[in-house]
């Protein structure tokens, strides 16, 4: 079969993960376009559809599930060893995600004292209003809006929010 084509591979994987062209490639930061040209090269690779694609997005076939189960762990499994990797290479580090009002008008007011007192941290932000799912993404922590009944995450109230 030859060289695995990793890019097309990622393509489907984001795709079958989201339902939907558009959210895949925003997370690729790819064009529609570009996205959907991995995924027809994918699937004339292999010879067989992967995804339905209707009004309301994409869902798998029953090739595309077998091939989502045997490919999506392993390959969240090697961005987790490269961002392991990446992080002992830079000394400590932490992912956080938050949604983008309480970014800037929380934390990155805050960020100059937090980065001065902890210099050796390389700190990486990512805007985000999707729950995070820990086990799957490079995430160290989330701020989120909310009453904190999230299913297996532990969460603390950082302050109540007033709205005038």
């Amino acid at each position: 079969m030859g060289r695995i084509p990793l890019d097309q591979v990622e393509a489907f994987v984001a795709a079958a993960r989201l339902g939907n062209l558009t959210r895949a490639a925003e997370r690729m930061h790819l064009t529609v376009s570009a996205l959907s040209h991995r995924m027809r090269q994918l699937e004339e690779r292999l010879g067989q559809q992967l995804l339905a694609r209707g009004p309301r997005g994409v869902e798998l076939t029953p090739e595309g599930r077998r091939l989502y189960e045997a490919v999506g762990g392993p390959l969240d499994a090697i961005a987790q060893a490269l961002q392991r990797a990446s992080a002992r290479r830079r000394g400590r580090s932490m992912t956080i995600s938050l949604i983008p009002s309480m970014a800037t008008a929380w934390l990155v007011p805050r960020l100059p004292s937090f980065l001065a007192a902890h210099p050796d941290l390389a700190l990486s932000l990512q805007s985000s209003t999707h729950v995070v799912d820990f086990e799957r993404e490079p995430v160290d922590l989330a701020l989120r809006l909310g009453g904190g009944n999230w299913p297996g995450v532990r969460a603390e109230l950082l302050f109540d929010e007033w709205l005038v």
